[in-house]
């Protein structure tokens, strides 16, 4: 069961690392490309995993059909269809969906600096679930052990 519990956790850190980097690749071709916020989403969609990818193409898609729906809208529709099965916590949802309601509408340096901002909240919630991670690694290995040994004890 700990293994479990310890493999969703490493699963949860993998998928923030690739949302970080996924926030990093599309900052930078706003930054050095100029790009607009849709066509960033298209360039960082080529150099992101498969299934960050699939939300980025939809999400630009979605918001390049111009039928009304605002971006905060699309996000968060996209962000429910591709990242609720996935091992994000609920509250990680939610914080991205948030960002959702930020992007899009601002110029380009207050663009820039939410989706920064969002990395670095990111990096440290990493940071954060990578020493979780490791402590209640190391106390299963230790509960496995001690539990080994009891059974040992009343087997003699």
């Amino acid at each position: 069961m700990t293994e479990h519990y310890c493999g969703d956790r490493k699963r949860r850190i993998e998928w923030m690392k690739k949302l970080c980097h996924m926030f990093q690749v599309i900052i930078s071709e706003i930054t050095y490309k100029k790009a607009d916020m849709p066509d960033s989403f298209l360039f960082a969609a080529d150099r992101t995993d498969a299934e960050l990818s699939e939300f980025l193409l939809s999400v630009c898609e979605e918001w390049k059909k111009k039928n009304g729906t605002t971006l905060h809208e699309i996000w968060a529709q996209k962000v429910e269809e591709c990242f609720t099965k996935t091992y994000i916590k609920k509250t990680d949802l939610e914080q991205l969906t948030h960002l959702g309601e930020q992007i899009g509408y601002q110029d380009r340096e207050m663009q820039i600096s939410i989706l920064r901002l969002y990395t670095e909240e990111l990096f440290r919630s990493i940071e954060e679930s990578v020493k979780t991670y490791t402590e209640v690694k190391r106390i299963s290995r230790v509960a496995g052990v001690f539990a080994g040994a009891v059974i040992v004890v009343l087997l003699i």
